[in-house]
């Protein structure tokens, strides 16, 4: 088994994670409310691939869990994935 692992940039997962918290509350937050929100744990674990990528090393045989940065890389095995399922 291999896992594909994509990862986002950090801040902008953070982001996408604190809008989609707001989207589902009822009331519009205040600033203090959103300043609270982004201290959640989803928003501040979440985005930590760091200590992630140890927990699938772990888990996989050797050379089941492969890390890379850029968007060929990502682009091109995503296409291979693709092309495997159909």
């Amino acid at each position: 088994m291999k896992i594909l692992y994509i990862i986002r940039d950090p801040l902008q997962r953070a982001l996408s994670q604190l809008r989609m918290n707001v989207s589902r509350r009822t009331v519009e937050p205040d600033v203090e409310t959103l300043l609270r929100m982004s201290d959640e744990w989803d928003i501040d674990n979440r985005g930590d691939y760091l200590s992630h990528i140890p927990h699938w090393r772990s888990a996989l045989p050797p050379g089941g869990f492969s890390a890379r940065s850029g968007s060929r890389e990502v682009s091109a095995a995503l296409a291979r994935s693709f092309d495997h399922w159909r």
